[in-house]
């Protein structure tokens, strides 16, 4: 036979019951939650894998098309880290056809782009801070 509860102990094993089913509530939708998070983080890592082979693709065929150009020029394409730009070469000018004889030699004139690509090549430090006058004075 069972024992008869008295109105505060009936309203105890209610609230016992009553915890038991939220915990279970709350258990079921944190799962939920987990499975939804699980399956977003998927799906991001699913297009974050579509995006870099996209990008893959579209810069192998960037540097197909700059092979091509640089065949085209009869140049390498092949770049390594030790590339050193090539040296700029300025035509001579041609004092005898233009009809003008000059004495004096043709001044030339260097811009800080050329500088800085000659001081590269010559492997000065801190080329790319320097002004056009400090660039000159290095070279000497």
């Amino acid at each position: 036979m069972a024992k008869k509860l008295t109105p505060v102990e009936q309203a105890a094993a209610d609230a016992r019951q009553e915890s038991k089913g939220m915990k279970k509530a709350a258990r079921k939708k944190l799962e939920k939650q987990h499975e939804k998070a699980a399956k977003l983080a998927a799906e991001a890592k699913k297009r974050a894998k579509k995006e870099a082979r996209k990008n893959r693709e579209a810069a192998e065929k960037l540097q197909k098309k700059a092979d091509k150009k640089l065949k085209k020029l009869g140049a390498s394409a092949k770049l390594t880290k030790d590339a050193k730009p090539a040296k700029v070469v300025k035509p001579a000018s041609d004092e005898s056809a233009s009809g003008a004889e000059s004495t004096a030699a043709p001044a030339q004139v260097d811009t800080v782009i050329t500088l800085r690509a000659r001081a590269r090549a010559a492997g000065i430090v801190g080329f790319s801070r320097m002004s056009k006058a400090d660039l000159l004075e290095a070279l000497k």
